[in-house]
């Protein structure tokens, strides 16, 4: 029998997981590129500032567009060859982004890929799910502290590179080499005869139910306090007088550093404590944070303190819904894409209804409607706790 069979009581090979995080570690890499390399793609375009952050709607679009119809793909076909495909189409566009010259052909660009990566980002999550079942916690949290790592190196590969006077080029196409290098990788990796059993999963299309559509939601939630907070709270920092424009753009790679080493520490937890706990812990101790900026506004202390809390306590939280959700439904792809989808129009719609509310309410709304938000996805958290499973049969698709 080999390690990956059914009924083995071995653990399944690391050279799969091992795969899978750097394939996120490398799609971190490409998608946080557009944030400091958007002053020169403006540039390239012969468009404003403004006008380029289309940018990131695009991205936006492809992103929630590829969740809702790219999961069930993973349902049907081999999802090592599918991930691999979507990277190596991924390297192409990141190594053609910094040579288009016209802003509207590269939204186009970036409605692509932004498919590609939402559908990178559901299958990996759902390989990891169906790979180690009840005990993909470590795994899935490595996972996404891979993403986080490169998130994190982005922008200082990009200011290596721009400080040598080299440009945004060699930025991406270092970011393309490395996203076509795991695209070859996953493409040519063997399937796990574990995840067969005898059929297809995509043979049936799943029902939103009631407990799926609560998750859904919870995503959509917690999704919009993550990006929410750290979309605006250099704008809050500054606006409110808490900080000087230098340490406000410090404060928001605080954030960022802060929940990718949280991920890091989650990792013991997570082969100790149920998703559950771990979920109302990290959402506890988010509120708390945002309690603390709330409580003293006009201190800097309490804003890098709540800031780095913030980030440290919601860390866990995504990796962890999944988890839970594996125990309370069935997961296919087009599940997981369906919880990715929520996620997007959080990213979407969170970030915009706070900057509606700066101008009539002060800054201080940044940090009111991310309290509002976190409370409603603590709510969400212990209707999903109360509600019971609804685990129906399914058949794994081959990787």
């Amino acid at each position: 029998m080999r390690p990956d069979e059914p009924g083995d009581s071995r653990p399944p090979s690391l050279i799969r997981p091992l795969a899978y995080w750097a394939g996120f570690s490398v799609l971190g890499l490409g998608m946080a590129l557009l944030g400091p390399a958007l002053p020169s793609l403006a540039k390239i375009t012969g468009s404003t500032l403004g006008q380029a952050s289309i940018l990131f709607l695009a991205r936006s679009i492809g992103d929630f567009t590829g969740s809702v119809f790219g999961g069930r793909l993973f349902d049907i076909f081999p999802g090592h060859r599918l991930l691999g495909l979507c990277l190596l189409l991924l390297a192409v566009g990141t190594a053609f982004t910094p040579l288009i010259p016209l802003l509207w052909l590269l939204a186009f660009l970036f409605i692509l890929l932004g498919v590609l990566e939402s559908m990178i980002m559901v299958g990996v999550n759902a390989l990891i799910l169906w790979l180690y079942q009840s005990r993909a916690a470590p795994y899935l949290n490595t996972l996404h502290f891979s993403y986080g790592v490169g998130a994190l190196v982005a922008p200082v590969l990009f200011a290596f590179f721009l400080g040598r006077g080299q440009g945004i080029s060699l930025t991406y196409w270092l970011a393309a080499g490395l996203i076509a290098v795991m695209g070859c990788l996953l493409t040519v990796l063997p399937a796990s005869p574990g995840l067969h059993a005898g059929g297809r999963a995509g043979a049936a299309r799943p029902v939103i139910s009631r407990a799926m559509a609560l998750f859904i939601l919870f995503f959509f939630l917690y999704v919009g306090a993550e990006v929410g907070f750290s979309s605006w709270v250099f704008t809050y920092a500054t606006a409110q007088g808490v900080l000087p424009e230098a340490m406000a753009a410090l404060l928001t790679s605080a954030f960022w550093a802060s929940l990718t080493a949280g991920r890091l520490l989650a990792l013991p937890l997570s082969l100790h404590l149920r998703p559950g706990a771990i979920l109302g812990g990290g959402l506890l101790g988010g509120l708390f944070s945002l309690v603390v900026i709330l409580a003293w506004p006009w201190s800097s202390t309490a804003l890098w303190l709540g800031t780095i809390g913030f980030g440290l306590f919601l860390a866990p939280v995504y990796p962890a819904a999944f988890l839970l959700a594996q125990r309370r439904i069935t997961i296919t792809g087009q599940v997981a894409g369906w919880f990715t989808a929520g996620g997007s129009v959080g990213i979407m719609l969170l970030p915009w209804l706070i900057g509606q509310l700066i101008a009539p309410f002060g800054p201080i709304s940044v940090i009111i409607v991310v309290t509002i938000d976190l409370v409603l996805t603590i709510l969400l958290f212990l209707l999903v706790l109360n509600r019971p499973a609804n685990l129906a049969p399914v058949l794994k698709p081959i990787a």
